[in-house]
């Protein structure tokens, strides 16, 4: 999950729930600027946080990827419409758009690597 800081998590308890199992099956990695109390909690029960705080950027985009590897591999894309209201989009594994979210998340991978003296690859 690519997300700014994770605060929408907060507006239904089941959101909290859904990451927090995902976390303990060791299916959820999350990617944001820096950490929250949230991130570090869902942390110790398994998530994956990468953080890029090094590079003082904050992003435009939202997105899940969705089945990573496994057939039916999605990416959800949510961002505000012409008339304000949020919508989210999702294309499939053989999409521009899911390559693109798959690149990004391997540059922060590399990235996060690289700032705590690990190099991949």
């Amino acid at each position: 999950m690519f997300s700014y800081d994770f605060t929408w998590v907060d507006r239904q308890r089941e959101n909290r729930e859904v990451l927090e199992r995902k976390a303990r099956n060791g299916e959820l990695t999350l990617y944001l600027p820096r950490g929250t109390p949230l991130t570090s909690q869902l942390a110790l029960v398994g998530a994956h946080v990468v953080t890029y705080e090094a590079l003082k950027y904050k992003p435009e985009s939202r997105f899940t990827m969705i089945n990573v590897g496994r057939a039916g591999a999605q990416v959800a894309i949510g961002h505000a419409s012409r008339g304000g209201q949020w919508v989210i989009e999702e294309f499939s594994v053989g999409s521009a758009v899911y390559h693109l979210a798959a690149d990004m998340t391997e540059i922060l991978d590399q990235v996060s690597a690289l700032s705590h003296g690990v190099q991949l690859r």
